[in-house]
């Protein structure tokens, strides 16, 4: 069972983002499944994997967006992506090392992520309507 699934309620109105949030929901309810099954452990470094390289290229993707369209607040955005990747990072680091309750902390900051950023995040709202805004 999905954790959350997608609908377009969580739409940003730019559909590259749009598509690119959509897989990375996908990635995340991938390991979620296998949390719930108790497989989680057959998957996760490869999960964790795909999450990590995919929001490398989602991020250079939104960046060079908000280049493109001169996003005014592109410095703050792109520092909350920065602070995002080095905390995967750090939680990536902590699965391979077999740090206790590492699988946990990973799902946890991936929902309140998927939750905060990407669904809920007004930050990734506010791009999507600068960018439509735009001729």
């Amino acid at each position: 069972m999905a954790l959350l699934d997608w609908d377009n309620s969580f739409c940003v109105g730019v559909e590259e983002i749009d598509e690119q949030h959509a897989k990375l929901l996908d990635l995340i309810n991938q390991l979620h499944d296998a949390m719930m099954c108790g497989k989680e452990n057959t998957v996760l470094k490869s999960v964790l994997s795909n999450v990590a390289d995919y929001t490398e290229y989602h991020f250079t993707c939104e960046e060079s967006l908000m280049d493109k369209s001169d996003y005014p607040e592109s410095i703050a955005h792109k520092a909350a992506h920065k602070a995002l990747k080095a905390k995967l990072l750090l939680l990536q680091a902590e699965y391979l090392e077999h740090k206790p309750g590492a699988n946990m902390r990973v799902m946890d900051f991936l929902q309140n992520w998927l939750l905060d950023h990407i669904i809920m995040g007004k930050m990734d709202i506010a791009l999507g309507a600068h960018i439509s805004e735009r001729p």
